[in-house]
């Protein structure tokens, strides 16, 4: 399969909405009223809305869950007449649950389905190895870019615009990460690529107190660091896209969950870091992170769900 060419080639626009969207925003924000940019932003996504009407169709099938939902308690039993019409003796009116049975029952198909919410077949091992390495890796980058603008403002000066530029370089970086991931990414293996994005990314954490020394080496670490992300976040999800092939909108929604869970708690744990220890409290826990998911990833991780790694 080619599937780390065909999401490398999606993941542009999120480098292309780098380049020009967050530049345009420091501009606006620098040149007119603050309010402009989310007007813009609102235009931007009523205009995504409608272009989404003119995607084609997927063929979907019958909703078998919702459609065996009301078989599970089997079928309705049949009324028992006598020739009269009336009802035959001796036999009993069945007798209707009672709302404890009921809620009983609801309760137990509802945990049924949480816990198959969860199983992942006989690769799950690998498919949650590879869901947990990409959210802890998450979680390091988010750690340190939501405190990198205040960085960027209190030690070196940078304006909104400034910013923007800044960000028209990161976003620059992202797509150079995308195209790298849908040119090899499917010869040299995902997890490989997934393995050298992480370390790549790791190395750059750790060299982030020792490069705080100027503007320059600064943004030239930060640019590694969204390409040594890009690349190996692209493959990651490649990589987990085709961990339980006949699951595949499972895993994807659980890794997606999972890593919303993780870029929340980074609103809270950069901005303190930042704040008690400065760029030390940044880049050394984004690299215990990181090391962390390259331990996870290596150890349990399989290049695809049919065994093979």
């Amino acid at each position: 399969m080619r599937s780390a060419r065909g999401i490398g080639i999606l993941e542009y626009s999120w480098a292309l909405a780098g380049i020009f969207g967050l530049s345009l925003m420091g501009l606006l924000f620098d040149h007119y009223v603050w309010q402009l940019p989310f007007f813009v932003l609102g235009g931007g996504m009523l205009a995504a809305w409608a272009l989404l009407g003119f995607l084609p169709k997927a063929p979907r099938g019958a909703d078998t869950p919702l459609a065996g939902a009301s078989e599970e308690a089997g079928p309705a039993p049949a009324a028992v007449a006598g020739e009269d019409g009336g009802p035959v003796e001796g036999l009993e009116k069945p007798v209707a649950p009672t709302v404890a049975v009921q809620s009983s029952r609801l309760a137990l198909r509802i945990a049924r389905r949480v816990v198959d919410l969860f199983e992942l077949g006989p690769n799950r091992r690998s498919a949650y190895a590879a869901i947990g390495a990409n959210c802890l890796f998450l979680f390091s980058q988010g750690h340190v870019m939501i405190a990198h603008g205040v960085w960027l403002q209190t030690e070196y000066g940078l304006t909104a615009t400034d910013l923007g530029l800044a960000a028209l370089g990161l976003g620059a970086a992202d797509l150079l990460g995308a195209v790298l991931v849908s040119l090899i990414t499917d010869r040299i293996g995902k997890k490989r690529s997934f393995q050298a994005g992480i370390l790549g990314s790791m190395l750059v954490y750790i060299s982030l107190p020792f490069v705080d020394v100027g503007l320059l080496p600064v943004i030239a670490a930060l640019l590694l660091l969204r390409f040594a992300f890009e690349y190996g976040l692209v493959s990651a999800i490649a990589l987990i896209s085709e961990q339980v092939p006949d699951r595949r909108g499972k895993v994807i929604s659980l890794a997606v969950a999972i890593n919303l869970l993780g870029l929340t708690l980074t609103g809270f744990t950069g901005p303190w870091m930042y704040t008690r220890f400065g760029v030390w409290g940044l880049g050394p826990a984004a690299a215990v992170c990181t090391l962390g998911a390259l331990v996870l990833l290596t150890v349990w991780g399989r290049e695809t769900g049919n065994g093979s790694g």
